[in-house]
């Protein structure tokens, strides 16, 4: 509020301090969505960026390296890790990582609907007003690409990669996880 404005009730400011309660709230709930799926995903999408590096497609078993803790040896020329790569099933991280992201999708579409139906009204202070819009932006921009990486995830030939092709299943599985984390990085900003 500026020099000149009118000082806020006690009411308003009740409502003011509840309206930011409800946007920290909201913002509190899409960081740990963001966290649980990316915590499921990781493998699958280590192995994905490492296909797209080789132009190829993903083979029904994938080497995973397997980190833990403090696995990293020093050696006498480079770093290896302490755990030897493990083969794992790659449709057992697609179906993993499919419902990992609709439970990501769905859990920011309830919160997003909670967000945009508490719109603030035009006395709110211009901060609380533009951080209900840079959340609500963060909502309409997920929710389409957490859609198109679920729709990646789904048969048949689930990240089916095209080399010639940029618009392939594979390519939009990882740029879509790509733009979800970037549009997440955003929100963090405001906080």
């Amino acid at each position: 509020m500026g020099l000149f404005s009118k000082k806020l009730t006690s009411a308003q400011e009740k409502e003011l301090l509840e309206f930011q309660n409800a946007l920290g709230v909201a913002r509190w709930q899409c960081e740990e969505a963001v966290w649980n799926m990316n915590k499921q995903i990781s493998a699958l999408y280590g192995i994905c960026l490492r296909a797209l590096q080789e132009k190829r497609d993903l083979r029904p078993e994938e080497h995973l390296l397997v980190t833990r803790h403090n696995n990293w040896t020093r050696q006498p020329q480079d770093y290896r890790p302490s755990n030897p790569p493990q083969l794992v099933d790659t449709s057992v991280l697609i179906g993993e990582a499919r419902k990992a992201v609709e439970s990501y999708r769905d859990l920011v579409a309830h919160i997003g609907s909670e967000v945009l139906s508490n719109t603030p009204t035009s006395w709110y202070p211009r901060k609380y007003r533009k951080a209900h819009d840079s959340l609500s932006t963060h909502f309409l921009g997920v929710l389409p690409w957490a859609e198109s990486v679920i729709n990646a995830l789904k048969p048949p030939e689930p990240l089916k990669h095209d080399a010639k092709h940029g618009k392939d299943k594979l390519n939009v599985f990882v740029q879509g996880l790509n733009l979800i984390a970037r549009s997440h990085h955003s929100l963090q900003q405001w906080g």
